[in-house]
């Protein structure tokens, strides 16, 4: 602990496949809902038996995803031409931190940056790179390798160096940049809601949303802002990243779509791609007293690590250096958790290495895990569990994990799962991780 004044939640919201809203989130998450559907998108093109027929090819995922389907962009972008340069990722995260910033308002009329002055409400974002799709730059590909040259290797190669660059960029779309640069969530947040505070996004994949609340912290701390809207959006089934965790052997192959991410399970092969994003509004305790706003809980401590692993191979290690970190500055004890948010992907190893490290440092200490239902969108649903881990921790209640019927002897945890389950200790903390062995936890404490 520090003895910084105290920062508070005061709006919460998440874009998911299992709802838009807190409201719609929590009831479909405590029902035991799914999110994850056949993907029709790419459904066309999946053929079963072309996954095994030439065994040196990657296998492609199953075509499932937690795909947002009642998502419109239009109902949160103004004006509505401003979506043509807007990827998929930052309308998500637009219209996140438009939830939020609404909730925290309060009662008033008036919106946050005008109850506290623009100047005094700032963004921070976490997010990864935001790939292109393949229809954005399939026209300028095609004009770019159309050279002239002769037909011979070398010749072509010469060609298509002399010439690539030039025809690529005069057959682009002239906006394409805007549209898929990562700080454009919150540009554009920060444009709609009059956010002229501190603003920044950190590119870290799934520990943005974490270390982006983690340094909005200390801008509130060192006062440069009452309020800072933090959180993260991810997109994994956008045209690249859909096969990337194929290659790399992390997607599930289940052909239940609703069945198919179970993380800790024994019966668990792999993840399910998704887009998702979330928010918080945090602020300080005298602002939102100021303002007669009731917070939704209070931020107790945080962590962050790494272990500086190999990609794709984490060793666990920072996971346990994050927990025990993230508890000793918290200044409290395992009996005293709600629970723990898990990243909990569904993978087979990366789940393994979690579960472990969780019952060396918190043994007993009930598991929620989130992602059998709404997929894995990296930042995105790193959001998502942390908006959960606030709303469980207000409403004393534990939401049961998707899938889980098959306990794994090497993962030694007791899952939440069947029913929801009530709680009335003060804390919670969610944990997230990254396959390049970084790892955030935050703690929150009950109001």
């Amino acid at each position: 602990m520090n003895n910084y004044e105290s920062i508070v939640v005061t709006g919460a919201a998440p874009v998911c496949s299992l709802g838009i809203g807190s409201d719609v989130f929590w009831n479909n998450l405590l029902e035991g809902r799914s999110g994850i559907h056949a993907y029709e998108k790419v459904a066309a093109s999946y053929s079963p038996d072309a996954q095994t027929a030439d065994p040196a090819s990657p296998v492609l995922p199953a075509p499932i995803a937690g795909y947002i389907a009642d998502f419109s962009a239009k109902e949160f972008v103004q004006p509505r031409k401003n979506i043509k340069i807007m990827s998929r990722d930052v309308q998500l995260g637009l219209a996140a931190g438009a939830l939020a910033l609404k909730q925290a308002q309060g009662e008033s009329d008036d919106k946050l940056s005008q109850q506290l002055g623009p100047e005094r409400v700032g963004i921070d974002f976490g997010t990864s790179f935001i790939m292109s799709s393949i229809s954005d730059i399939a026209d300028a590909c095609i004009k770019g390798m159309a050279v002239e040259g002769k037909e011979d290797v070398e010749s072509k190669a010469a060609s298509l160096k002399k010439y690539w660059g030039a025809s690529f960029m005069d057959n682009l779309f002239p906006l394409w940049m805007l549209k898929y640069l990562p700080n454009m969530s919150a540009c554009h947040l920060g444009i709609a809601n009059d956010l002229q505070g501190p603003s920044n996004t950190l590119v870290l994949g799934d520990t943005g949303a974490i270390a982006a609340t983690i340094e909005a912290i200390h801008v509130i701390q060192r006062d440069a802002a009452d309020a800072m809207v933090v959180g993260g959006v991810g997109n994994f089934i956008d045209d690249f990243n859909w096969t990337r965790y194929a290659w790399i052997g992390k997607s599930s192959n289940a052909a239940d779509p609703e069945g198919a991410c179970r993380p800790f399970d024994a019966a668990r092969d792999g993840l399910v791609a998704a887009e998702a994003a979330g928010c918080l509004v945090l602020e300080s305790e005298s602002s939102a007293k100021k303002r007669g706003v009731e917070p939704l809980a209070k931020v107790r401590a945080w962590a962050n690590c790494t272990d500086g692993t190999h990609k794709y191979q984490i060793s666990g290690k920072a996971i346990k250096n994050c927990l025990k970190l993230v508890m000793q500055n918290a200044g409290i004890q395992p009996d005293e958790l709600s629970h723990i948010n898990a990243n909990g992907w569904g993978t087979i190893t990366e789940d393994a290495l979690e579960a472990q490290a969780i019952a060396e440092i918190l043994p007993g200490v009930p598991v929620v895990a989130l992602k059998g239902g709404i997929g894995y969108a990296g930042s995105g649903s790193a959001a998502v569990e942390m908006v959960a881990t606030v709303l469980a921790l207000k409403n004393g209640v534990l939401p049961p994990a998707r899938n889980y019927s098959q306990p794994d002897p090497n993962c030694p945890i007791p899952v939440v799962h069947g029913v929801p389950t009530a709680s009335d200790k003060p804390f919670a903390l969610t944990l997230t991780f990254d396959r390049n062995g970084g790892a955030a936890a935050m703690v929150f404490e009950k109001v």
